[in-house]
């Protein structure tokens, strides 16, 4: 059996997997931002290197654009804002945008409150395992402290996951990841924002959920079932009803927003 390929992002359980194709220069027949903004700013590149670069396979899609958009809107150009980014610069840009924001709020990150240290050294995450009892995948953690309540949470279809945030809590764990890799559960993601903690559990396939508290000890328990709402196939097709409508009515915007019950609403 060939092992799954480790996920580099805690958010998200899809691997990156190198493609082997070059970094070539984006050709000058598409127009770029120059100077390039990050590139100003002093982000280390390197030596003689050209942030306008991209995978080959990229750089034939981007031209394939150019002449559909020409196509359809003549005098219509596209125009490349960002292309190559090597880690050295997403950290750079991450270290920029965090300065700023601490600026704006008149912030010394190298001072974090005094609020946040004494909750985060109050109650931390100790450990977190996984076990299968009667069906079910029930996914242990246990904490420095109780927690005063059952955390709130929501989960998500695609991808398959579901979340908790966990007020008042650290991470003692010494990282941000917990791989599982067992039943309907790839891994939990741990991630600290101000003075909460948000447990996100990476699964197989969608899967409803119940938490409780035990003591030191949050238990959740994945049911292994489809999510609420999703009706299982029957391999009949699907007809909807006939339109009533005498015009063809355009969608003019979709938008989503979150209910005060953590309900999730499609405007």
């Amino acid at each position: 059996m060939t092992p799954e390929a480790p996920a580099l992002r805690p958010w998200s359980p899809i691997p990156i997997v190198e493609s082997g194709e070059p970094l070539e220069p984006i050709p000058t027949s598409l127009l770029r931002l120059e100077p390039h903004p990050y590139f100003a700013l002093g982000a280390p590149y390197g030596a003689q290197a050209d942030p306008f670069r991209l995978r080959s396979g990229v750089v034939q899609q981007l031209l394939a654009a150019e002449r559909q958009l020409a196509a359809l809107r003549p005098g219509w150009r596209l125009l490349i804002f960002d292309a190559w980014r090597p880690l050295a610069v997403q950290r750079f840009m991450v270290g920029q945008a965090i300065a700023e924001q601490c600026r704006l709020q008149g912030v010394d990150p190298q001072a974090p409150s005094a609020a946040l240290a004494q909750s985060a050294a109050d109650n931390t995450i100790q450990s977190i395992t996984s076990t299968q009892q009667a069906g079910a995948e029930v996914v242990r953690i246990e904490l420095a402290a109780p927690l005063a309540a059952v955390p709130n949470g929501f989960s998500v279809q695609t991808p398959p996951r579901v979340a908790l945030d966990l007020p008042a809590v650290g991470n003692a764990l010494g990282k941000s990841i917990v791989d599982i890799n067992q039943g309907n559960l790839r891994s939990v993601a741990i991630a600290q924002s101000g003075d909460r903690t948000r447990l996100v559990l990476n699964l197989r396939q969608a899967s409803s959920y119940r938490a409780e508290l035990q003591g030191k000890v949050l238990l959740v328990v994945l049911e292994n079932n489809a999510a609420p709402g999703m009706a299982a196939s029957t391999g009949e097709p699907l007809h909807f009803a006939a339109a009533q409508n005498r015009d063809q009515l355009p969608l003019r915007d979709i938008d989503f927003r979150r209910g005060t019950d953590g309900s999730g609403r499609v405007i």
